[in-house]
């Protein structure tokens, strides 16, 4: 569902994995978009920074449901 950065370094990765844990089960840190017919949201980090975007959906439901499955797979912490 995700994608992510490329990241330089194993600690650089590592912080970018635990920042989508991190965020990932808080509705805040969504920011869902719609450009050229194509729905997609991106996962922002404390600071705003994105640190994930999803995969192009067919629909803004789709979308939508994408993030409530990661929101409750992701254990808040």
């Amino acid at each position: 569902l995700l994608y992510s950065q490329a990241y330089a370094t194993d600690t650089t990765r590592d912080n970018g994995i635990r920042s989508v844990a991190q965020n990932a089960a808080l509705p805040q840190r969504y920011e869902s978009r719609t450009e050229n017919g194509a729905h997609f949201f991106i996962l922002r980090a404390t600071n705003g920074r994105a640190v994930a975007r999803s995969r192009s959906f067919a629909s803004a439901t789709e979308r939508d449901e994408a993030v409530a499955i990661l929101m409750r797979m992701v254990p808040a912490h």
